[in-house]
């Protein structure tokens, strides 16, 4: 409809040829076929593909703007979470900052957040990841981290002042505990030798994570 309407402009007032014309009609439709085309093939990712080149041509302005806007998109999936996200209480002394993200989309659909992490270092790196998984997302997950099939044990992990059991499998990096708690998982990732002392809050406030620095 664009195309014609300013195909049908450049006709009658610009009194441009035919030929000239047409050109002003084919790109907008040119253009609307190369987007379909990519979301029909790509569903969500077609977003995703096209704020990474925004990123990128803004780079090559403006570093600083660039750096402004990758801050921006890396703090969105945690600030607007699917689920409540948890980490250590603010007493723990070490550094904290955002940890992976991981997300999926349908055929046709949207890009959805499925799991964030908040990681802790203070020495040994506490790695907090909530997620929203059924039993068998999560054993995808844990096979994901590396964790073994065989159960290592049971632990207690105090969660917001209720005290929770989490199973704890062994991995490359230490253990990766797990459990539910409502409609979401929660994953500890840490040395088993601190794994005792684990104590977790819900977390309102990102921006010690976002600053990378501790409370």
């Amino acid at each position: 409809m664009l195309g014609v309407a300013l195909a049908a402009v450049a006709a009658l007032l610009f009194r441009w040829p035919w030929w000239l014309s047409g050109l002003v009609l084919i790109a907008p439709v040119s253009l609307a076929a190369l987007l379909f085309a990519a979301t029909a093939f790509t569903g969500g990712k077609a977003a995703e593909t096209w704020s990474q080149l925004t990123l990128d041509v803004l780079s090559s302005v403006s570093q600083r703007r660039a750096r402004e806007l990758a801050l921006r998109r890396r703090v969105a999936p945690f600030r607007s979470a699917p689920f409540p996200l948890y980490g250590l209480p603010p007493t723990w002394p070490g550094r904290r900052m955002l940890g992976s993200t991981s997300s999926s989309a349908d055929r046709n659909g949207p890009m959805r957040t499925t799991a964030l992490e908040l990681r802790h270092v203070n020495g040994p790196a506490v790695d907090v990841e909530a997620c929203h998984v059924d039993d068998d997302g999560l054993t995808v997950r844990l096979d994901e981290l590396g964790a073994d099939v065989d159960d290592g044990g049971v632990v207690t992990i105090p969660v917001d002042g209720q005290e929770h059991e989490f199973r704890y499998r062994t991995s490359d990096g230490g253990v990766v505990a797990y459990t539910h708690v409502g409609d979401h998982a929660i994953l500890v990732r840490c040395d088993r030798s601190v794994l005792d002392d684990v104590e977790l809050v819900r977390i309102t406030d990102l921006q010690p994570y976002i600053d990378g620095r501790s409370p």
